[in-house]
């Protein structure tokens, strides 16, 4: 799944750190950050004090220097010499193996910072101020919006919200890119929430909606997720990708004929796009439309003729509309093409066993023996012309219960052209290898 991408920049305000000397780095003074927030929640629940927008902007601005508070140090892949500079030696240090990964931890007193090839790679608070500032902050926030009723702090109020809208927006790819899409989700609403707010009115964050529209899909909102992709495509975020996404959201909710749709929609802007081809491609073959498939697997095969997996799909609704020697055209291309092709050397066995009985079938209607005879012995020569292709097909199989489905037809083949000796070594091989 195509990941999320954000680039933030924090600004280092509002955290009070005292300077060390030497390699000790910087050291953050939580204390006084308990301290201010202790102070706070007095404040707040003091009753002269409480209807004053200014205690709720500091409120919301505190919160906000809580969150940041390490990462206007940290950034992903900064090296282990400046992690030093900054944040000085550790208390301790762990090595340890992840899969095929080496990580090295370093344990300071309120965070856990990983390492891998020297560089920063993520980091845990292990001992938090506040165990969820942002919503707090956002609460915060919201009641000085409320108290400011002469607009007087609107320009610091919005200063605020503008970073906490970066915030839960880094929250959010963080979340989605780990696959908690709920949380991706929940983060990104909040970006839209707050651009409702009075002092952000006719803010339009075009990439949220989509990276909403990405988590609702992902959470299982579908219906949500259509609407925010529409969003999108209303705000000019049009992306080929988000008819594909449509197409599939309205597919779970079973609106077969809005996912069509999108996706010819979606062909319309976006002709040159082979992921939508191939999309229309496969919905008509699911509904059984072969000629609607074939249609447009010729404007697929325009852009990329060579293409074995186009090329197959032809010759198997060739098959299914009984135009067989279309079908065998197809498939013999594709083993031009790609001479381990398992499936175009099976489909070219099967073409050719079912036009011998097809045969077989017809020759019971003649009477004549002279001619029937004749006929039949074109079924012989049909079942010949299957044999060599379900011969490699048993060498390239890619498992066994493959290989004996494969077999099962060889050993049948082998009868109809009277070869007892490959018959039995072909039954000898399915005893061998376990077929039923």
């Amino acid at each position: 799944m195509k990941q999320l991408s954000l680039i933030l920049l924090f600004a280092v305000s509002g955290v009070i750190i005292q300077a060390q000397t030497g390699t000790t780095g910087v050291m953050i003074n939580y204390k006084a950050l308990e301290n201010k927030l202790k102070k706070s929640n007095e404040v707040i629940e003091n009753p002269k004090k409480k209807d004053d927008p200014k205690i709720w902007l500091a409120r919301g601005e505190l919160l906000l220097d809580i969150y940041k508070v390490h990462l206007q140090y940290l950034r992903k892949d900064m090296s282990k010499n400046e992690l030093e500079i900054l944040f000085g030696e550790p208390k301790q240090t762990q090595i340890r193996t992840e899969g095929q990964r080496t990580l090295e931890d370093y344990i300071y007193e309120r965070i856990t910072i990983t390492l891998e090839d020297d560089k920063v790679d993520s980091w845990v608070e292990t001992m938090k101020i506040v165990e969820n500032p942002l919503p707090v902050a956002d609460i915060a926030l919201r009641k000085a919006i409320e108290l400011d009723t002469d607009n007087k702090l609107t320009d610091k109020i919005t200063a605020g919200l503008n970073f906490l809208k970066l915030y839960y927006e880094s929250e959010g790819i963080e979340a989605f890119n780990s696959k908690d899409y709920e949380k991706a989700y929940n983060r990104f609403n909040n970006v839209l929430n707050i651009n409702k707010l009075p002092p952000m009115e006719g803010t339009v964050d075009t990439l949220i909606f989509y990276s909403t529209a990405r988590a609702a899909k992902e959470s299982g909102k579908d219906d949500i997720a259509i609407k925010m992709f529409k969003k999108s495509l209303e705000l000019d975020y049009d992306d080929p990708f988000i008819y594909i996404l449509m197409n599939e959201s309205y597919k779970v909710i079973g609106d077969t004929a809005n996912a069509l749709v999108s996706l010819k929609t979606g062909f319309e802007k976006h002709p040159e796009n082979q992921s939508i081809l191939i999309e229309l491609i496969n919905f008509y073959l699911l509904r059984n439309e072969s000629e609607a498939a074939l249609e447009y697997l010729r404007l697929a095969k325009a852009d990329d003729p060579e293409n074995t997996t186009f090329i197959f799909a032809e010759g198997t609704i060739y098959d299914k509309l009984d135009r067989v020697d279309e079908a065998i055209t197809a498939y013999k291309r594709c083993i031009e093409l790609d001479s381990s092709y398992f499936n175009a050397y099976y489909n070219l066995g099967v073409v050719y066993y079912n036009k011998a009985v097809k045969i077989i079938e017809d020759a019971q209607l003649i009477e004549d023996l002279k001619t029937y005879n004749e006929v039949m012995a074109t079924s012989e020569d049909e079942f010949k012309n299957s044999v060599p292709y379900m011969e490699i097909a048993r060498e390239i199989a890619p498992d066994n219960d493959v290989k004996c489905e494969v077999l099962t037809t060889l050993k049948t083949l082998y009868y109809r052209v009277k070869e007892d000796e490959k018959r039995q070594a072909t039954i000898d091989e399915m005893a061998a290898i376990g077929c039923p």
